[in-house]
């Protein structure tokens, strides 16, 4: 499995632990809505400057992309955001609470993937998505009537869940990775003891082939047949015809 997941997440969480510190170090909602709006602005204007450079400096083989396209994009939404400071800045606080959300609901699901292998890590991740998605629906709806408490409320939402985000990516990673290459092990041993068509190999030990001249290694040889063969005389014990008639010969020129 790649690792580019993981440390997508972990960048993900990264990112809001730093905005989450933002948030609680800047002394007014307003003005670090502000702010963040801004650095967005310039974030997206420099994203999109680089994929004209990449489109124009590229290879001939790569043909096909859409890097214009998404140039064109972010640097109108980083003019839009820039012009539009103060109207943008208002809707910061629910893009914040959305993206908490989604981050929530994924630390559901990694808690749910962490529950196939073993150890009770998942609960713990469980508990930390269910904390972070009250957070998310506590901010986007804002029950509060002082600006101090959703700015604590962003901040703390942000901070916790960025810190679990990059957590669950390690740790479901490192598991991903474990089960990956114990699998890898067991069908490597499997492919060493089986063929491609799940036929044994020739190499495996074979069972011995008998021969009747090892007939006391074989369970199916009777002892009968085995008594019988050792009662066959070989051929040197047998009386020599030529012998016996030279012995007749001598016998009867002793008895002229």
């Amino acid at each position: 499995m790649s690792t580019l997941w993981k440390w997508q997440e972990a960048v993900s969480g990264i990112l809001m632990v730093v905005l989450g510190v933002v948030f609680l170090i800047m002394p007014g909602l307003k003005l670090t809505s502000e702010v963040i709006a801004q650095a967005a602005a310039a974030v997206m204007a420099a994203v999109g400057l680089i994929f004209i450079i990449v489109y124009f400096v590229r290879r001939r083989s790569s043909v096909v992309g859409y890097d214009l396209v998404k140039a064109a994009v972010l640097i109108a939404a980083g003019v839009y955001t820039y012009l539009n400071v103060k109207t943008v800045s208002a809707i910061i606080p629910v893009a914040l609470g959305m993206i908490v959300l989604i981050s929530g609901i994924l630390l559901v699901q990694r808690s749910i993937d962490l529950r196939h292998f073993e150890g009770s890590a998942w609960i713990l991740l469980l508990i930390a998505a269910l904390l972070s998605i009250i957070a998310a629906v506590l901010t986007i709806l804002n029950p509060f009537s002082s600006e101090i408490w959703l700015s604590r409320l962003i901040s703390g939402g942000l901070v916790f869940t960025g810190v679990f985000l990059v957590i669950s990516a390690f740790v479901v990673g490192h598991r991903v990775s474990r089960y990956t290459a114990e699998r890898a092990d067991r069908e490597s041993d499997k492919d060493s003891i089986y063929d491609g068509y799940g036929q044994e190999q020739l190499f495996r030990p074979e069972k011995p082939v008998y021969t009747p001249e090892e007939p006391a290694d074989d369970p199916q040889y009777s002892q009968s047949q085995i008594t019988e063969e050792n009662d066959i005389p070989e051929e040197t014990d047998l009386p020599d015809e030529s012998a016996g008639k030279g012995l007749r010969g001598l016998f009867k020129k002793n008895k002229s």
